[in-house]
């Protein structure tokens, strides 16, 4: 009986700490990675999560963020009104992790930006581990185009996102899809699947 005791013990206490392990790194990111959530604000955030209470603070320009999604290895965030961030934590091998970033700020068009980092959140080559000529614009030189950008919590994979804007004669801005993209994480990089 104590033996199976102890067993369940171990199990449990393994999966406590394994579902934890990205909020740490969370935590103490650098203020400058995640904005303006300060560290013992992201602590605050994760406590609300974890006790089931809706996530969200006054952050340190005054704006409201909320912590939205927290998983064994992605966290995802409404930084502001018009931005949000996700963190994925990514294998390399079986002991080496990295962390892809996307900020993301909505206007009338949202549009992306993926960073890479290592565990001490030095920042990697994004061109080591994401491929932006597999994502080339489809759009013309005139016409700008958007790209946004999404890490899905359940899985490795990237969503890709591209429009472009283009002003109607009675200046409404028209938003059109040009292109779809998933990329999966495999081998220590997105891969095209």
């Amino acid at each position: 009986m104590k033996k199976t005791f102890a067993f369940w013990l171990l199990i449990c206490s393994f999966s406590l700490s394994y579902s934890q392990k990205i909020t740490p790194f969370f935590t103490s990111a650098p203020d400058e990675i995640i904005g303006a959530i300060s560290q013992n604000q992201r602590k605050d955030l994760v406590d609300y999560y974890q006790a089931g209470k809706t996530a969200t603070i006054t952050n340190t320009l005054n704006g409201k963020s909320q912590l939205v999604k927290l998983s064994d290895d992605f966290v995802a965030l409404k930084t502001s009104s018009a931005g949000s961030l996700e963190i994925k934590m990514l294998p390399i091998n079986d002991t080496t992790y990295i962390f892809a970033t996307i900020h993301t700020v909505c206007g009338e068009m949202c549009d992306s930006r993926i960073s890479f980092y290592n565990s001490s959140w030095k920042p990697l080559p994004t061109a080591q581990f994401f491929n932006w000529d597999s994502i080339s614009p489809k759009g013309n030189n005139t016409t700008p185009v958007y790209t946004r950008f999404s890490l899905s919590a359940e899985s490795s994979d990237l969503l890709i996102e591209q429009h472009s804007e283009r002003i109607s004669p009675d200046q409404k801005t028209d938003s059109t899809r040009l292109s779809a993209y998933k990329q999966t994480w495999a081998e220590g990089r997105f891969r095209v699947k």
